[in-house]
């Protein structure tokens, strides 16, 4: 006789979280578990800390997805059984950074502005409204050095939030008077 493996749900984590796996125990007298790499396996690196631990845990390198093979074997008569499980490891997002606030001579005349923000190099930047007359609008706000146009005599608090998979988001604002 022998168990059906289980490797338990796929995870999505970011870096430096802490990943334990979550394979079935074995049922059987003799039957033992055991942790690999699957043939399909792309991610770089990676560590499984016991791999005859249902529950070990796994460190790999942010950026990366890796395909974990968790296999059950009783003696040599029962057929191995297998289950597959994907780990994602986000990288945490630039750090955002909005440029400087644009106020009397720094700001440009008129109604609309050029926002300096930096760019993310790793997720995506989006820009938001946090204070004003509801009416601007941005060329796209999810370009950090969009175009910013308002009503004249309102002042702006503009929001560069930058975000990558499950990792947390940071955010910085600019105000444009």
């Amino acid at each position: 006789a022998r168990t059906v493996a289980n490797a338990g749900s796929d995870q999505q984590v970011c870096d430096g979280t802490l990943i334990t796996l979550s394979g079935n125990a074995p049922v059987y007298a003799g039957e033992t578990g055991a942790w690999s790499f699957a043939p399909t396996n792309t991610g770089v690196g990676g560590s499984i800390t016991t791999p005859s631990d249902p529950g070990s845990t796994f460190t790999g390198t942010a950026g990366e997805t890796y395909i974990l093979r968790w296999t059950l074997t009783n003696g040599l008569v029962c057929t191995p059984s297998f289950d597959e499980v994907e780990i994602t490891i986000d990288e945490n997002p630039t750090v955002a950074a909005a440029g400087l606030d644009q106020v009397g001579a720094t700001a440009v005349c008129g109604t609309s502005t050029s926002l300096t923000a930096t760019p993310a190099t790793v997720g995506s930047g989006l820009w938001t409204i946090v204070t004003g007359d509801g009416n601007g609008a941005f060329v796209d706000p999810t370009l950090a050095t969009t175009i910013f146009t308002g009503s004249a005599e309102f002042t702006y608090t503009l929001r560069w939030t930058t975000s990558n998979g499950v990792c947390a988001s940071t955010l910085d604002e600019v105000d444009i008077e």
